[in-house]
């Protein structure tokens, strides 16, 4: 389970912390703090997350604009206040819980179980990528993605509608986090195996793979076996 937590108030969020190592355990994967907004938002462009603890009130800011910037969110929201008028308005935005300051051990657990129910269901379905819109994050499903191509330490993201998206991530990157739908055509791209055509055959026993969408993409030899099977 991969967390972040957003909370400006240092030993509220070092409590979240030891509670989340403590509770989660060997299902937590990664942790990242935030004590204020924007640094969060920047955080999500580029690496996505499975829950999010976030605090309302932020040196001034306000936590539910995070998630008014993200169109769609690939990730579970727990919201923490010692405010608990703001306990209504965290639930118009659907998160998953409301943890009213100070909360215990037990209430915390309780919040975590009702977040592994759901994340055990949703682990298997569709994820998401996040990519930075001005100052808005778009989430974007991996089944809209017919393919990567690689620009240098950037990646375009080519989509089904047509559209392009240029992230500053690398492939090696992607490859870390896609499902095993994409495989590594060739150096230069990583393809959606479920919007393959047909492998077509060259000179000089080169190899391409051609889209439904009629794209036409170079293939290594050592993948043509396992897209050939």
């Amino acid at each position: 389970m991969r967390v972040l937590i957003v909370d400006d108030e240092p030993p509220s969020a070092r409590g979240i912390e030891r509670y989340c190592k403590e509770v989660i355990g060997n299902d937590l994967e990664s942790l990242k703090m935030f004590d204020s907004l924007f640094p969060a938002i920047y955080y999500l462009e580029e690496n996505p997350i499975d829950l999010l603890f976030l605090d309302v009130e932020l040196n001034g800011e306000n936590g539910f604009d995070l998630l008014k910037n993200i169109e769609k969110q690939s990730f579970y929201t727990i919201v923490t206040s010692s405010h608990t008028e703001y306990a209504v308005q965290a639930f118009e935005h659907s998160v998953l819980d409301f943890l009213p300051k100070p909360f215990t051990k037990t209430r915390f657990e309780a919040a975590i179980q009702k977040m592994k129910n759901v994340w055990g269901v949703r682990s298997k379905t569709i994820r998401f990528i996040p990519v930075k819109k001005d100052i808005s994050v778009e989430m974007i499903s991996f089944e809209d993605i017919l393919y990567f191509e690689s620009d240098k330490n950037y990646t375009i993201i080519h989509l089904k509608s047509g559209e392009k998206e240029r992230v500053r991530r690398t492939l090696d990157k992607y490859m870390e986090i896609l499902p095993p739908q994409f495989i590594r055509a060739h150096k230069s791209c990583i393809v959606n195996k479920f919007e393959v055509l047909r492998i077509l055959h060259g000179k000089n026993n080169t190899f391409q793979l051609q889209l439904k969408n009629k794209v036409q993409l170079p293939l290594s030899r050592s993948m043509y076996v396992e897209f050939s099977s």
